[in-house]
């Protein structure tokens, strides 16, 4: 798979690109078929689901499936959102990410554990 594919579920537009210089990118795929592209800087996370599984690939058992080894790497992710991004915000903490502070630009968040877990 090419960048330009791997990036496709982060990216609207190609020249919303940033440089990506020391990032890795993470495929995710269901039943062999791309379904989303996470990109880490060490425990750092930001990923997108492809357009044509937005509504059927954020599922409980999937998300942890794609989740646990990235979480494994570091015991940790975090993540930011811009503070005026409020779907965004609410994606993250769906899917088990806290809130841990905000420079008034962006709200930054902690994943220490898989999300969805049963006590």
């Amino acid at each position: 798979m090419n960048r330009e594919e791997l990036l496709r579920p982060l990216f609207d537009q190609p020249e919303e690109v940033p440089p990506l210089d020391g990032w890795d990118l993470v495929p995710g795929y269901i039943d062999g078929q791309h379904a989303a592209t996470a990109m880490m800087r060490g425990p750092e996370i930001h990923f997108g689901v492809a357009p044509s599984f937005r509504r059927r690939a954020v599922l409980r058992q999937r998300t942890r499936e794609f989740l646990a080894p990235l979480l494994a790497r570091h015991g940790y992710l975090t993540t930011r959102v811009l503070v005026t991004s409020r779907d965004k915000q609410a994606f993250v903490q769906r899917v088990g990410f806290k809130p841990t502070w905000s420079d008034g630009i962006f709200q930054y968040y902690l994943l220490g554990h898989l999300p969805f877990e049963r006590s």
